[in-house]
């Protein structure tokens, strides 16, 4: 199969000098998690909601404190960009995926933007290929875990550690509970541009006496915790499921990732990557 059979055209695009705000929009309404940096019709970038979260979060102050609809998109967007050919194989472009660490390939023809491909169309290939095989043949088996009350910044400090564009909330028992994403994290982290962590504000009210009306109100602040941003009922599969059903499952839920639980107890997590990957592999 080429490229052009499984790409999407046309492309949600976005220019250089755009605000973040305009790109957060964008990512919003057309339900997308990255955007095509067009001048004209020749692309210069990308830009995806993992960037939006991460590179705030790691930019100086000197500019981060500006709101977000005076940050152009240039400061954030990656601008060695890495494209296909339209007439490309799909496989080739799911080696360019793997070996560059990216979920999403410009198509250009003659210098001119004509599709996208991702992760998501991959899930549809792998499908396609009807390879017999689990969850559990495809899965990651080491996972990144947070406890529900551990604050965000832990829990960005463990998606940078670990590379990884998701993690698993686990309770007390050290049973899930939840999933974070960057890009979740994404328009949370822009609601304070200052480098500060988000707060909760929790009302406390005390009365005069027993039984007697609301007299005070104390308000008090808490840095934000895992849980109170975390996904919740997880969607989760069993390491036994066929893989091809849980890619399926994650292309309707419109998801990059599952918890694989067996008797309520995490052990692995399947992602898109994780498909490509094999498509890779299983192609060699």
């Amino acid at each position: 199969m080429k490229v052009e059979e499984l790409m999407n055209s046309p492309v949600y695009c976005i220019h250089p000098d755009d605000s973040v705000a305009h790109a957060r929009n964008l990512f919003l309404s057309k339900k997308v998690g990255r955007l095509v940096v067009v001048e004209g019709e020749r692309p210069v970038g990308i830009i995806t909601k993992t960037d939006v979260a991460m590179r705030l979060r790691e930019a100086e102050p000197e500019w981060r404190r500006r709101p977000i609809d005076r940050i152009p998109v240039k400061l954030l967007m990656t601008g060695e960009l890495i494209t296909v050919d339209p007439g490309e194989d799909v496989e080739e472009a799911a080696k360019l995926m793997v070996e560059n660490e990216i979920e999403g390939i410009p198509v250009v023809e003659n210098d001119k933007l004509v599709g996208i491909i991702t992760s998501t169309d991959m899930l549809s290939y792998y499908v396609s290929k009807g390879y017999d095989e689990t969850v559990e043949e495809v899965m990651k088996k080491e996972v990144p875990v947070v406890h529900r009350y551990h604050s965000l910044n832990s829990v960005i400090e463990e998606m940078e550690e670990k590379k990884a564009k998701r993690v698993i909330v686990v309770d007390a028992e050290n049973l899930p509970i939840g999933i974070i994403t960057t890009s979740s994290l994404a328009f949370l982290t822009l609601v304070r541009t200052s480098g500060e962590m988000p707060e909760k504000e929790i009302k406390f009210v005390r009365k005069s006496e027993t039984g007697g009306r609301r007299m005070y109100r104390d308000v008090h602040r808490f840095i934000l915790v895992a849980e109170d941003v975390m996904s919740s009922p997880l969607v989760t599969v069993s390491p036994e499921e066929k893989a091809s059903e849980a890619a399926l499952l994650m292309r309707k839920e419109r998801i990059g990732g599952l918890p694989v639980v067996r008797d309520g107890e995490l052990v692995g997590l399947v992602e898109k990557m994780d498909f490509v990957k094999r498509i890779v592999e299983r192609g060699e």
